[in-house]
């Protein structure tokens, strides 16, 4: 049962912890964080962050309200291969892509589970991350509600499947905007524009047709189209990129995507 001053556990402390979590603290001044890395490099990193205490053991762990599984999805059943929580009404909440409810469960022992799909965005309060619960005690909700919302924009998903469906979307999605960028910024750069100004024309543009993107009731294909003038420079573009297979180029990546998932999910289960 949560209690009104929380013990938090953090076991891994990754990128993906170390962009969505570093404001926990702030969100809910009275807990106590624990970190834990085979390693102990990134959990006294992530200590140092929110005001935490690094172990070097899971076994140094004190009973905790909450287990954060930020480590690797293969090595889930691994760090519960000997390690339960002792509280068996803690809540669990898992970064873990693939890695089933049933499956979190049956490793960790934990009943109350949220499965999460957070990005890297969330490191500089624009993240996007869907959410998945189940068997959440109600005293609990509100509670997780004004930490999730404090920490990222959520969407809540009723079941695993829809939150597996968008992985490749909003969870993998701010790497193909990177990369897109790395490909203008350095065409502009070899086209003669010094490398702080290519970047810099990259990423305010990709950053204003974002905002766009969110705050108007046009659909996309509409967007676009409005910046498009008959046979002008964009017109050129855009018709290259049509000429190249550009939208077949990105559904069949992103099935690529599903693909390993799939594959993730069944290696997970080994």
């Amino acid at each position: 049962m949560l209690i009104n001053k929380k013990r938090i556990a953090f076991l891994g402390c990754g990128n993906m912890v170390q962009a969505l979590f570093p404001n926990w603290h702030k969100l809910d001044p009275t807990a106590q964080f624990f970190t834990y890395t085979p390693s102990e490099t990134k959990a006294l990193e992530f200590a140092h962050i929110i005001g935490g205490k690094a172990v070097k053991s899971l076994f140094d762990l004190p009973p905790c309200d909450i287990y954060v599984f930020g480590f690797k999805p293969q090595t889930l059943h691994k760090v519960f291969a000997d390690f339960k929580p002792t509280n068996k009404e803690a809540i669990g909440v898992s970064l873990l892509a693939a890695v089933t409810f049933s499956e979190l469960e049956e490793a960790s022992g934990l009943k109350s589970l949220y499965r999460l799909m957070p990005n890297t965005p969330s490191l500089v309060g624009e993240g996007m991350m869907g959410v998945c619960s189940k068997n959440i005690p109600d005293h609990a909700n509100a509670y997780f509600e004004h930490i999730f919302n404090g920490l990222s924009k959520t969407i809540e998903l009723e079941t695993e499947e829809e939150l597996d469906t968008i992985t490749p979307y909003s969870g993998s999605g701010p790497a193909y905007f990177f990369e897109i960028a790395r490909i203008m910024a350095h065409d502009c750069i070899e086209r003669g524009i010094e490398p702080q100004i290519a970047r810099k024309l990259v990423a305010q543009t990709l950053l204003g047709a974002g905002k766009m993107l969110v705050e108007a009731s046009e659909p996309p294909a509409k967007l676009r189209d409005n910046v498009t003038s008959k046979g002008g420079v964009t017109a050129a573009v855009l018709n290259s990129l049509k000429d190249q297979g550009l939208e077949k180029i990105f559904v069949e990546a992103i099935s690529a995507g599903h693909n390993r998932l799939s594959e993730l999910k069944k290696n997970s289960k080994v």
